[in-house]
């Protein structure tokens, strides 16, 4: 038979609970500043980052889209980011990869704007079995990885 060590149980769960966001009603000044910035979005579920210092998420559809946006404490927009297909990555990204990748499969794009328009794309990519994250600009510069 097996058993539990009840305080075990209880320590997974707490830490379960405080690494994961939940949904949750802004602050008045998050969600005017949210209206602001996406004045056609209607509907969006808001959860708290206790890993990104408290920032607040909003995510939502727009024009069949799915977003997250990101607010600081303040309701300062941080960026947002969209996942999207691979073909439409910029040309001159997937060129950097082949000259620097042997064999690789790009497993997911997230486009990330930022409050001044600045785009820049996170990607995961697969290569001879191993699982790497990497953020690059429009024109296939690298960018160091911050938090993904």
């Amino acid at each position: 038979m097996l058993t539990t060590n009840p305080s075990k149980v209880a320590l997974f769960i707490t830490v379960f609970f405080h690494l994961h966001a939940f949904a949750i009603d802004p602050p008045d000044s998050i969600e005017k500043a949210f209206k602001e910035k996406f004045p056609r979005v209607a509907n969006s579920k808001w959860t708290v980052n206790k890993q990104q210092s408290n920032a607040y998420t909003a995510e939502f559809t727009f024009e069949k889209e799915r977003i997250k946006a990101h607010f600081d404490m303040n309701g300062n927009y941080l960026e947002s980011e969209k996942k999207f297909s691979i073909k439409y990555l910029p040309e001159t990204i997937p060129q950097v990869l082949e000259t620097q990748f042997e064999r690789y499969s790009i497993q997911k794009c997230i486009e990330v704007t930022k409050p001044n328009g600045e785009k820049k794309y996170k990607i995961a990519i697969k290569s001879q079995g191993n699982k790497t994250y990497l953020v690059m600009s429009k024109v296939g510069n690298w960018i160091p990885i911050e938090k993904f």
